[in-house]
Parts: structure tokens; sequence; C-alpha cells
């Protein structure tokens, strides 16, 4: 069946649907989460941070987190997108 939708037109990942893939997927999908997805990202670094500072520790990437949780936090701001991409409605007619 998987060789049928091979066939037919379009990748697996189109019939299944798409998905955050990759190295940087995770923050992809946290950027498309908006504000909300910003701010779970700042405090995940937050934590993290403090928690390896805490047991003596200094981990780099809490730091990158976090700036891109402000990125995303104010994309969203910017973008209108509070709790998630926002969906393209249909029109009233």
């Amino acid at each position: 069946m998987e060789k049928e939708m091979y066939r037919k037109g379009g990748s697996r990942d189109k019939q299944v649907g798409k998905k955050d893939k990759g190295f940087f997927g995770p923050e992809k999908a946290g950027i498309k989460k908006g504000v909300v997805g910003g701010m779970i990202m700042i405090g995940i670094a937050t934590v993290w941070f403090i928690g390896g500072l805490y047991i003596g520790l200094i981990f780099f990437y809490p730091p990158i987190l976090f700036l891109i949780g402000v990125y995303a936090l104010i994309k969203g701001l910017v973008t209108g997108n509070v709790n998630g991409e926002k969906q393209s409605s249909m029109t009233e007619g």
C-alpha cells in the first residue's frame, strides 16, 4: 500500500501530514505556536540554564533557545498569532 501512495502523486509526508523535521524541528513547531510557544521556550530555557548553574554546569543551548523564544514571542505579537498559526478562514458570501 505504501508503494501506491508514492505512485499516486506526492510523498508519504504529504499523505500523512506535515511534520517539522530536522534538527530544529521542535523549535520550528514552537515558533508556529506564536506567543504561547515563545513563552514556553523562554520558560524551558530559563529553567534549564538555572538548573545547570545550580549543579555547576553551563549549558550553551538554553541561551539560544531563549533567543528563539523571544523571536517567536515577538513574531507572534506582530502577526497576531497568540496560540497557534491562524487557519485561512472561508469567506462568507
